[in-house]
């Protein structure tokens, strides 16, 4: 152990020395944040490290109540000091990555195939979600709950009546994924 002590000690002096650096100039990337001290000092306690999907009282995920007391009290918080109706602190994250590159391949009008979130599909792909904001129609991939898989059969004939642009099959989080092998049965075009 004793040999990877200087290791560790680069690693905390470069994390100091990022900082000093950080603090003494400008950043213009404009998709990076600027964090005061005190919402640093609670991203470092275990808060950083949770799920919170979902909203105060309605998370996917168990052990958020003070999660929750802390985003209803900071929501007030806001209403009041912005004088609106409604505000939303949660933070963007990948999903807003997801739809940077689904809005790169939809436009107004067309059709995304997904699971829905109740069969592994991720929780963006909602008709009332952020496909709702770009007019993109979001229709859910026949399912198999039997066998927890996509049906296969009931997929290629909702493809070629919905003829959607993009089909997001989510098959990483399938645990089987039985006659998925390759789209060779989907109508020319939808490929």
């Amino acid at each position: 152990m004793k040999h990877t002590y200087p290791n560790y000690r680069n690693i905390l002096t470069s994390i100091a020395k990022h900082s000093r650096y950080r603090n003494e100039c400008i950043n213009l990337i404009a998709s990076e944040n600027v964090m005061s001290p005190s919402t640093m000092m609670a991203l470092s306690t275990d808060l950083g490290n949770r799920y919170t999907v979902g909203y105060p009282g309605k998370r996917w995920y168990a052990g958020c109540r003070f999660y929750d007391q802390i985003e209803t009290s900071a929501s007030a918080l806001a209403r009041k000091l912005f004088h609106a109706k409604y505000v939303n602190l949660q933070p963007i994250s990948g999903m807003v990555a997801n739809m940077v590159a689904f809005h790169a391949l939809l436009k107004p009008n067309d059709v995304l195939m997904s699971l829905e979130i109740k069969h592994s599909g991720h929780y963006s792909h909602v008709k009332t979600g952020m496909f709702s904001l770009f007019r993109v129609r979001v229709e859910p991939l026949p399912f198999d709950s039997k066998n927890y898989t996509i049906d296969l059969e009931k997929a290629v004939k909702c493809i070629k009546t919905m003829r959607p642009k993009v089909i997001d099959t989510d098959l990483y989080t399938l645990p089987f994924r039985a006659g998925w092998k390759k789209p060779d049965r989907l109508p020319v075009g939808i490929q």
